[in-house]
């Protein structure tokens, strides 16, 4: 079992970070902490810590040499991660004592997850509690690919999740050039198998003006390029037979909607051309043309009926 923590820029939380994965209940555990090339002190909190810990788990700090961005340092960590399961962690939330054990003793199930996410406990900058409870589900239960195609369980968070690392071998490293690894590797996991969802609070996550996957980083991203891994996954799925033609079909019409309502939510009209051309090339080039026909009609209709009307 492997806990990987990753950091960059976190000075002000990473030791409380660090110290939340030392604190794991779950015996053997290899902890990985990853520094991203932080121009901060991140790492010099995280040497710190690693020359006055004497405890049970096997703790490894390390330094990138250059800064990779999050999907590199996740491809990474990946390869460097000698467990079976690997639990994702960020530099700036705080995991519960037994966010590991109760994520591996579901792992272990008869089903076998492709992965495992916890609900979470929402706080602040400061560590005030904003939300005692949140995540994609009310309670305990299985995680199919419907539920994200068909938008069940909106408020998928991958700091509180942890994957079954075999599963993912069949796919290469995520492209560097994509700016997030959280949905990929939830898309990945999806096209093996059913993952898992834990009621229980397995992580307090912090929000905070710089947050990674806060609602103003998210409006930034390259999306396209996360599209585009998407869609290099699915290929690499159905090359491997452990996605279906109809598994892929599902997944290029979820794309093609979630692009279609990010370009008409865009505040400009130069932004909306931009990203609607993108999206226009790379239907033609998936032979997705038609189904992008038809969303756009959709979506006209929905405009045409008032202000309010939300595509």
């Amino acid at each position: 079992m492997t806990f990987a923590l990753m950091a960059y820029n976190q000075e002000r939380y990473i030791l409380e970070a660090v110290e939340g994965a030392l604190a794991q209940t779950y015996q053997p555990l290899e902890i990985i902490a990853s520094d991203d090339c932080s121009t901060d002190g991140t790492f010099d909190i995280l040497r710190a810590v690693s020359r006055r810990y004497r405890g049970p788990h096997k703790l490894t700090v390390q330094r990138n040499r250059v800064n990779l961005g999050i999907a590199e340092h996740v491809n990474v960590l990946f390869e460097q991660a000698r467990g079976r399961f690997v639990v994702l962690a960020a530099g700036d939330d705080i995991a519960v004592p037994d966010r590991t054990a109760i994520t591996v003793r579901r792992m272990l199930q008869p089903d076998r997850p492709t992965f495992v996410e916890t609900a979470y406990e929402a706080i602040d900058q400061d560590g005030a509690v904003l939300h005692a409870r949140k995540g994609a589900f009310p309670s305990d239960r299985s995680v199919s690919l419907k539920d994200v195609t068909e938008g069940r369980g909106r408020n998928f968070v991958g700091a509180a999740r942890t994957y079954n690392k075999d599963a993912l071998l069949i796919y290469p490293g995520i492209n560097a050039r994509c700016p997030t690894e959280d949905s990929v590797l939830l898309l990945r996991s999806l096209l093996i198998g059913d993952g898992a969802y834990l009621g229980e609070i397995g992580v307090r996550r912090r929000s905070h003006s710089n947050n990674a996957s806060g609602p103003d980083a998210i409006a930034r991203m390259d999306m396209p390029r996360i599209w585009a891994q998407y869609r290099a996954d699915i290929h690499v799925a159905q090359a491997a037979g452990v996605a279906s033609p109809a598994q892929a079909a599902e997944v290029e019409s979820w794309i093609t909607v979630s692009s279609l309502r990010r370009a008409f939510r865009m505040t400009t009209l130069s932004q909306r051309l931009r990203l609607s051309v993108g999206i226009l090339l790379s239907e033609i080039k998936s032979g997705e043309m038609m189904r992008l026909i038809v969303h756009l009609m959709k979506l006209s209709f929905m405009r045409m009926g008032g202000k309010n009307a939300r595509p």
